[in-house]
């Protein structure tokens, strides 16, 4: 015959219940957190066009020869008078040049200003990228038309961007 079980019992088997639940969750949540950070980052390589690492044959200008916003589609979008899209697409491309370069995560979620605290830049091409970003975050973002004037603007800033970084 079986003797029942006694309030200490029962209250020694109900903590064991509940650390296992406990401990088992937070098994799961680090699990599923890291497989989302690992996704993360490779989406974050796709969307941008990073290469894994840098390569040494770029170009003189410093720009990469991996695919993603390139100053043509730039070009082709101030030929279109799509100004608004024509200085993104620098920003894009400007992010995409130095988070190579300075191996920074461009991570999807990570906003231009989180990219410009990362990013060790010098007073210069710091001042660059912050105009840059601006001008995107007024023209996509505040709804202020872009012009002529702001994607001349911002193409010389991205210009300096890709010729000295630091």
């Amino acid at each position: 015959m079986r003797t029942p079980l006694t309030v200490d019992g029962e209250l020694v088997l109900l903590l064991q219940f509940a650390f296992s639940v406990v401990a088992v969750s937070t098994l799961v949540f680090l699990t599923l957190g890291l497989i989302r950070n690992l996704s993360s980052r490779r989406a974050s390589r796709v969307r941008f066009g990073e290469a894994p690492a840098r390569s040494q044959d770029s170009s003189q200008d410093g720009s990469e020869t991996a695919p993603g916003p390139s100053l043509e589609d730039a070009e082709r979008f101030a030929a279109e008078e799509r100004w608004t899209e024509a200085v993104h697409t620098l920003l894009l491309l400007a992010i995409r040049h130095l988070s190579s370069r300075f191996v920074v995560p461009a991570a999807s979620s990570r906003t231009s200003r989180e990219m410009s605290r990362l990013l060790p830049l010098q007073a210069e091409a710091r001042e660059a990228f912050a105009g840059l970003v601006r001008t995107v975050e007024l023209s996509l973002f505040g709804g202020l038309p872009a012009g002529p004037d702001d994607y001349q603007t911002s193409l010389e800033r991205v210009r300096l961007l890709l010729r000295r970084s630091v």
